[in-house]
């Protein structure tokens, strides 16, 4: 089959190029509909089986894969990855450090509703949360900054 399209029959559809495409609508989807479970959650009296908290760990999930996803529509998959691991490392050592010697950023800390830790001082969703700050944040400056 040729590139070439006959007049008025639309191009052929390449799976490959619309997959990112699916995948970060789908991410996106998740994330919102985790965002629309943890708002229900709390601006109701609607109990969720399972452990407590395990909508705001879906949530912290689906937002960082749906920024990553989204992100890795416009560059390589492995500098997202790899900007990501820098960018949750750096995070996480700061809070940790921070939580342990309030040098940083002042003393802090973390209930036990944050869920598991990190080396026994980090909560395991401030690296995620510093990957969504960060990379959601460099795109809201270049939809910004756009001329």
């Amino acid at each position: 089959m040729n590139s070439m399209t006959t007049w008025g029959m639309p191009p052929a559809l390449n799976p490959q190029a619309e997959f990112p495409k699916l995948c970060a609508w789908l991410a996106s989807a998740l994330a919102l509909a985790s965002f629309a479970l943890v708002l229900a959650t709390l601006l109701t009296s609607i109990r969720l089986p399972g452990k407590t908290g395990w909508p705001e760990a879906v949530l912290v999930l689906t937002a960082t894969l749906a920024t990553l996803l989204s992100l890795a529509r416009q560059l390589p998959g492995q500098n997202v990855l790899l900007a990501a691991a820098i960018i949750g490392g750096i995070g996480g050592i700061l809070h940790g450090v921070g939580a342990a010697t309030a040098i940083p950023f002042g003393p802090f800390t973390c209930t036990e509703s944050a869920g598991p830790r990190i080396f026994g001082v980090l909560a395991w969703p401030l690296p995620a949360l510093w990957i969504i700050a960060l990379l959601n944040s460099r795109g809201v400056a270049r939809l910004i900054l756009r001329p």
